[in-house]
């Protein structure tokens, strides 16, 4: 199916972006559709990404879905999207092109004819689905688990990570925890001190935890921590 990427440019510019950076309209300039079986029934997959300065999605993650065949074709497609260079950072002389700028979100609809549609809520497209389907992917909270969260010892975060640090601060980071305990779509919201920020998104996304579940069922989490740094010699 050849589709006309009007309706994305229009949603991922409406979706709010990084707290640690001004969202930016970086228009979408290749754009891949997720594969679709024949249906007998409606479904949906909602997918969370992340965009570097580059243009590249940085990590893509399904955080529910109807179908999980569906919910994996969603996330790949999305891996594959590319978005215009950012101006500031996607080039020249102080460009960062890895740099995480923003998180979206984006909500697939699949229909039984074959046609994909998209919402920018989960909330909205309910109306397709009975009331009682249950989805095969899920996002819960941490407070859902029948464990608490619990993350595995880790190694010492990397010299490159605090070695330069001059200034103590904390810096409130989002993230999902996905089906088999890594974490994924990490995400600063706000901090203290914004040399800290990138330092705190790459340090919780070499995070492991033990594989969260829900009634005996692996699920995804959402989860939001206070990343405290210390300097050396503090």
């Amino acid at each position: 199916m050849r589709r006309q990427w009007s309706w994305l440019l229009a949603l991922i510019a409406a979706l709010s972006g990084g707290a640690h950076a001004q969202p930016r309209n970086l228009g979408l300039v290749s754009y891949k559709e997720p594969v679709v079986p024949k249906l007998d029934v409606d479904a949906s997959a909602v997918v969370a990404f992340t965009i570097r300065a580059n243009g590249r999605v940085a990590d893509a993650v399904t955080l529910t879905a109807t179908n999980r065949v569906l919910g994996d074709s969603a996330r790949d497609a999305v891996l594959a999207w590319r978005f215009d260079r950012d101006p500031a950072l996607g080039r020249g002389r102080d460009a960062e092109p890895s740099k995480v700028l923003r998180r979206e979100l984006i909500e697939f609809v699949f229909k039984r004819d074959g046609v994909v549609t998209s919402v920018s809520h989960y909330e909205s497209a309910k109306a397709w689905f009975p009331p009682d389907y249950k989805p095969v992917v899920q996002l819960v909270q941490p407070s859902e688990l029948e464990r608490p969260l619990a993350r595995r010892a880790q190694p010492a975060a990397p010299a490159e990570l605090v070695g330069n640090l001059t200034v103590s601060g904390s810096v409130v980071v989002s993230y999902v925890v996905d089906e088999g305990g890594a974490v994924r779509v990490p995400m600063a919201e706000r901090g203290t001190e914004p040399a800290l920020m990138d330092a705190a998104v790459a340090l919780v996304a070499g995070w492991r935890f033990e594989p969260p579940t829900r009634a005996g069922q692996p699920v995804l989490v959402e989860v939001r921590e206070t990343v405290i740094f210390h300097p050396r010699g503090e």
